[in-house]
């Protein structure tokens, strides 16, 4: 099984709902909005067409306090202008089903302005069906535009089958969109050969969404991360950005997008490890979010440092073609660093993937431990991981059965201050008796520590009238010498993972 199209609605005319139908049944699913507004048009998920009071909901707009909203008839916060969300989904039958998601609003058009952001977690607590059906309804007072689309992709795909060697039976043949179509696919990378101040990636194929991998690695001194489009270095850019759990920070009229801790942490002489998302659409501003992990110091007494960043570039008239990431620090981009671009369409056609599942693996039975077993050395690596919990649960990741002083990793929880462990036996996910569905990232190099990036979505008391937790998290594990094969989640409370927890990895090099 792999990532694949499990469905996308584009909008032909104007309307105040995008429905994506007919969703084959897929644990995991990613769903990617990108909202061009109406005027007034603000997101709301619902699922399955339930219209009742049965969803849950915790959000921060612009790195501002928590709300909450319960026996709520939607999920998802937002604004009113053109927005671009990614969403995180686990979809498990018999369990209340989990959201994290994130979301950039281009705010009033041009580079003036500040994008602003929202981060949410939600739940839907429907406990006897799977999500086949994900309605995108209108909150504000003008329909969603033209051309507006929502896309979702699927962890269960059953890659099609282009030359059986047998008669095909129609009734055993895989249910898939037409046309059934891979996940994110790699389009360019540059990898540095030699130190310097730029790492260009050119002669981009056109495509709705990108996904970027960023492996920076300084030497000589600092460095940071100015990412610029198709060589455009007039002011034509905004940010906002939160380091470190700070409060927010916005830059308008720039000449490119800070694409790391700005104005934070002055230690951007170390390793750092991005994951972003853009919404590509000519005649729209470019919106983009961006994770960013930077190790903070060697070795496991140094806690890690993080930044969410949210950017708009004010081009309305082409697609991107070129990413830059520039620095202009004293230090240079060392050998080896680079700059990956993944991208995705609704009118893709192949049926290739970046994301090789390397495990996927769900407990037959109670236990303290929910293992991959050992997978392939990948350089980049994916995991989701839903912890279906009986009685209290302190949920601690490591690497490779690790369990010495090797891990450093700061936290936020519901929007509070950040915190931090170092020399720690293990890299702290979670604690508490309810269910609980994580997402993290990690670049893998052997010679380099490796970093993580991490969301989490806590389901709390079951039922629409409890709001869910969130966390956001960024990790080390101060090894060296030897790359991932092996990721454990292991329960150090009294209660235990229940049958039906399960943990899902992909990789790729």
């Amino acid at each position: 099984m792999a990532w694949g199209k499990a469905g996308s609605t584009t909008l032909s005319s104007a309307s105040a709902t995008i429905d994506v139908s007919s969703l084959s049944n897929n644990k995991c699913l990613t769903v990617l909005t990108d909202k061009i507004s109406g005027g007034n048009s603000v997101v709301r998920y619902r699922f399955n067409s339930d219209t009742g009071s049965n969803y849950a909901r915790r959000y921060s707009e612009n790195g501002g306090s928590d709300g909450t909203s319960t026996s709520t008839t939607f999920m998802c916060s937002g604004y009113e202008k053109d927005g671009f969300g990614i969403g995180y989904i686990v979809n498990i039958s018999n369990e209340e089903k989990l959201l994290i998601y994130n979301d950039v609003d281009s705010n009033t058009a041009g580079a003036g302005n500040a994008p602003r952001r929202v981060e949410e977690v939600g739940k839907w607590t429907n406990t006897s069906e799977v999500i086949d059906e994900i309605n995108v309804f209108n909150g504000g007072s003008d329909n969603f535009a033209s051309d507006s689309n929502v896309s979702v992709l699927g962890s269960e795909i059953t890659p099609a089958i282009v030359t059986p060697a047998i008669p095909a039976i129609p009734a055993l043949m895989p249910s898939l969109q037409s046309p059934s179509v891979g996940g994110w696919v790699e389009l360019a990378r540059t990898t540095l050969g030699s130190a310097g101040d730029t790492i260009s990636v050119a002669s981009l194929p056109d495509k709705r969404y990108y996904m970027t991998l960023v492996d920076a690695r300084p030497t000589g001194g600092l460095i940071e991360e100015y990412m610029r489009f198709d060589n455009d270095s007039g002011t034509n850019y905004a940010v906002r950005n939160q380091g470190d759990g700070a409060s927010d920070q916005t830059f308008t009229s720039i000449s490119s997008i800070y694409w790391y801790l700005r104005g934070g942490s002055t230690n951007h002489n170390y390793n750092n490890f991005h994951v972003g998302y853009i919404a590509n659409k000519s005649a729209n501003e470019k919106l983009c979010i961006n994770h960013f992990c930077e190790q903070g110091g060697s070795g496991s007494s140094s806690a890690p440092v993080r930044s969410e960043v949210v950017g708009k570039w004010a081009n309305t008239s082409s697609v991107i073609d070129q990413m830059t990431i520039s620095n202009t620090s004293a230090g240079s981009y060392n050998t080896g660093s680079e700059v990956v671009v993944l991208g995705w369409d609704p009118a893709d056609s192949h049926t290739t993937n970046f994301w090789e599942e390397l495990a996927s693996v769900e407990l037959s039975s109670a236990g303290d431990i929910i293992s991959s077993g050992t997978i392939s050395a990948k350089k980049y690596l994916w995991i989701q991981v839903f912890t279906k919990n009986t009685g209290a649960t302190n949920v601690k990741m490591t690497f490779n059965n690790d369990t010495g002083s090797n891990y450093a990793w700061r936290y936020n929880t519901n929007g509070g201050s950040d915190s931090t462990a170092t020399s720690d036996t293990d890299f702290s996910l979670n604690v508490d008796n309810n269910n609980a569905f994580y997402d993290l990232f990690i670049i893998n190099n052997s010679a380099n520590e490796k970093l993580v990036i991490a969301h989490i979505v806590d389901q709390m008391t079951a039922g629409a009238g409890n709001a869910p937790s969130r966390s956001e998290r960024v990790g080390k594990w101060a090894n060296t010498s030897s790359q991932i094969t092996e990721i454990d989640f292991t329960n150090t409370a009294g209660g235990s993972y229940d049958t039906g927890s399960i943990i899902k990895v992909w990789g790729h090099d």
